[in-house]
């Protein structure tokens, strides 16, 4: 089965795939979903060996999103790479506001799951590699430590 994964917020949906024909590319390889820490509250005391622990708990969910905008399967006879690549720049600013909370879906083997989130900066583009592809970079947070099933 292929993984995807889908990005929604203020109006625009970026879908993402591990193939080199879909307009938005990324590697699932280097997508870590599940970037969650715990938090221990313990106390130790003068000459005691170790701790106690008094609570555990899950922190916020982290996730770094690292994809690339494959210009050359979106441009046009009409439209150029570059004008293509300017559009999808504006577009990525107007999507991952941090302003606004959006839905990350995420779908793998065992099933389809989505999580809240808002990003934590507008995306950081690299530089346009020769062939037109558009790599960008974004940080996206969640309240929340858990994906919920989508069912």
């Amino acid at each position: 089965m292929a993984k995807k994964l889908s990005y929604e917020s203020n109006g625009f949906c970026f879908m993402f795939e591990e193939t080199l024909t879909a307009p938005f590319f990324i590697d699932f390889n280097d997508f870590k979903p599940n970037t969650v820490a715990g938090r221990i509250e313990k106390q130790s005391y003068p000459g005691m060996d170790g701790a106690t622990t008094f609570e555990t708990a899950l922190d916020v969910c982290n996730i770094n999103l690292s994809a690339k905008i494959l210009a050359h399967n979106l441009g046009t006879r009409i439209k150029s790479i570059e004008s293509v690549i300017d559009e999808y720049k504006n577009l990525l600013s107007v999507t991952f506001n941090p302003k606004n909370i959006g839905t990350l879906r995420y779908k793998n083997n065992i099933g389809e799951f989505f999580i809240e989130c808002r990003p934590t900066s507008i995306p950081a583009c690299g530089n346009v590699e020769n062939d037109g592809v558009l790599p960008f970079q974004v940080e996206l947070y969640s309240d929340s430590s858990y994906w919920s099933r989508a069912e």
